[in-house]
């Protein structure tokens, strides 16, 4: 299992087994058990002395108390950890319980969790009994209203290191199905939350976070503090998305950059020329689409039309022969958009856009879209050395041939 051993032996069983395979071997005594393996205080100084000594002086620097518990070891346990309130008069009181199973490198009591569950202010509360006040309630008069998760968000970056900071507090409820419609509330009140949570600039752990709140074992509850390692035995990849997932990011990425470019052919105020003017909400717009792949991978290729609706949000796409309906308010200066995909709520996030590609947040996690014109034919490769006026490159939309110059002479790089 990966843990380091210390075998314990008299002086006649030096050659034993155990003692051969384990990292280290302490005699502790002669032939007879009452001299050796019965003597507690021998074998706490061979399996402790370091341990124990290291563990007194966290417990000293952590919480200003150096005492130590023994307890016993248990190989897939859960962390539950049991808020207690306690007066000087002889009062106390417990606030039911808190499931920290998966909790950011094992940290202690996340009170809020329980102050939103009972409605207590308990730090309010330790003040007055540390003033020498009693408490001013009793066990009887403790609530226990619904289910809360706190979902911590720190500036660490998920794909390097696994360390979720998420904890649940607990509630009694009169029945099963009750408690079920309950838990799955508050996770997908959870899960909006986090889909509306606008960083940028710093890397984070909501596509961690995200993930979680969604994942098939923990919403069961099936978690211990093994959790996080077996869930994603080689480390957190970011979400990972079935075929109908794929088509729900790339139809709404397509959409958002067809609207753009249809909106960048409106010239308001025009009088002139209506004649041959053509809107660009009644054409279709056809475009390759690459998504992001694991490294080695080779890029997936999507082909992909657009089609405006009654308006300008309201978009018909087909991927690959497959139809995503999109519509709602594409406005791209909001910080989150809520859209309906295939009559589903959607919430992303652009996070970038530069020409011919944008970043969008999906269930937490970004994804370069690169979204392409149907036809464009590159005329040089990387490395060429251009001339200024030289033809790099030609693209077909609405039908037209558009050809791009180089502007200077210098050296063509990887395009974007």
């Amino acid at each position: 299992m990966g843990i380091q051993t210390v075998a314990v032996h008299s002086d006649v069983d030096s050659n034993s087994l155990h003692v051969k395979l384990a990292d280290q071997a302490v005699c502790v005594g002669t032939a007879p058990t009452a001299d050796s393996y019965l003597r507690a205080d021998r074998i706490l100084d061979a399996e402790a002395r370091e341990g124990y000594r290291l563990s007194k002086q966290e417990a000293a620097s952590s919480f200003a108390d150096d005492r130590m518990l023994v307890e016993k070891f248990i190989d897939n346990p859960r962390h539950i950890e049991v808020q207690v309130l306690a007066d000087k008069h002889g009062n106390a009181l417990y606030l039911n319980e808190r499931e920290c199973s998966i909790q950011r490198r094992n940290q202690k009591v996340e009170h809020p969790i329980t102050e939103c569950i009972t409605g207590i202010d308990i730090v309010q509360q330790m003040i007055r009994v540390a003033h020498g006040h009693k408490l001013n309630i009793s066990q009887d008069q403790v609530p226990l209203n619904g289910w809360a998760f706190e979902s911590r968000v720190y500036a660490e970056d998920p794909y390097k290191a696994l360390a979720s900071p998420l904890s649940a507090g607990f509630i009694v409820t009169s029945s099963p199905m009750e408690m079920g419609s309950v838990v799955i509330l508050a996770l997908d009140t959870m899960r909006d939350a986090l889909d509306h949570y606008v960083i940028r600039g710093v890397t984070n752990n909501i596509p961690l976070l995200r993930d979680i709140v969604e994942e098939k074992r923990f919403r069961s509850g099936n978690i211990t503090t093994k959790y996080l390692p077996e869930t994603y035995p080689e480390g957190f990849k970011g979400a990972q998305l079935n075929e109908k997932e794929q088509d729900t990011v790339i139809g709404f990425a397509v959409a958002l950059h067809a609207r753009k470019i249809a909106r960048a052919k409106i010239f308001t105020n025009q009088t002139r020329q209506r004649s041959t003017h053509i809107d660009p909400y009644t054409v279709s717009y056809r475009f390759i689409v690459e998504l992001p792949t694991e490294e080695g991978e080779a890029k997936q290729r999507h082909e992909v039309v657009a089609q405006f609706g009654a308006n300008e949000n309201e978009l018909k796409v087909t991927v690959d022969g497959r139809t995503v309906d999109v519509s709602g308010n594409m406005n791209l200066a909001q910080s989150t958009l809520t859209l309906e995909v295939n009559k589903k709520p959607v919430t992303t996030q652009i996070v970038a856009k530069r020409a011919g590609e944008i970043t969008v947040l999906y269930k937490g996690t970004p994804f370069k879209i690169k979204v392409l014109p149907e036809q464009a034919n590159v005329n040089v490769k990387v490395g060429d050395m251009v001339s200024e006026g030289q033809e790099l490159v030609v693209m077909e939309a609405m039908k037209m041939q558009n050809s791009l110059h180089a502007g200077k002479p210098e050296r063509s790089r990887q395009s974007t």
